[in-house]
């Protein structure tokens, strides 16, 4: 059987590869390569395919099947997938970095290394860290593709107490650092 899947960044494809002991396979968008005899789960409905062949080209999933009906183009890379199982990549939907910038980054690594090809940072980066993580999702660090909220929004000596998050004590105020926080690209 033969999947014909929506285009995947690659990143989904290795999320798993990656946490398996070993260094993951550092791609480019022009690397033209196949994972063979790793059992893919797609993460649809579909069962799982045993004995898979998958081949990537441009940076882009082109072709997911068993090996007897999934053929490798000609001067394609072969990563021998054996004992391996390859998944989509995990979507962390309630992160925070702390620490310093050095800090995040090796956050935003280890999360690759795990599986974690999405996250989202909800309400505790400040410029600097917005800065970081929108970095990240454009491909200038490595790390997941990155959502951040940048610094999130309470009242004036409300919760969360102690941490810096916005406190506007007007409208007004409240407006312009929503302005500010769409100025920072969250």
């Amino acid at each position: 059987m033969t999947v014909t899947p929506k285009p995947i960044h690659l990143a989904l494809l290795f999320a798993v590869w990656a946490g398996c002991g070993e260094p993951p396979v550092q791609l480019t968008e022009s690397t033209r390569v196949a994972i063979v005899g790793a059992r893919s789960i797609a993460g649809t409905s579909a069962p799982p395919i045993s004995d898979a062949v998958v081949v990537i080209r441009d940076g882009r999933i082109e072709a997911v099947g068993t090996r007897a009906d999934t053929s490798v183009p000609s001067g394609t890379e072969v990563f021998d997938g054996t004992g391996k199982t390859v998944v989509p990549g995990f979507v962390e939907t309630h992160a925070h970095y702390h620490g310093d910038l050095a800090r995040v980054d090796e956050q935003l690594r280890k999360q690759l290394y795990f599986g974690v090809t999405t996250s989202r940072s909800t309400g505790s980066d400040p410029p600097e860290k917005v800065a970081r993580l929108l970095g990240a999702r454009a491909g200038k660090i490595p790390g997941p593709r990155m959502y951040t909220a940048g610094l999130g929004f309470s009242y004036p000596d409300g919760f969360p107490p102690g941490l810096p998050v916005n406190r506007p004590s007007s409208e007004e105020e409240a407006q312009a650092l929503v302005r500010n926080l769409a100025g920072q690209g969250v």
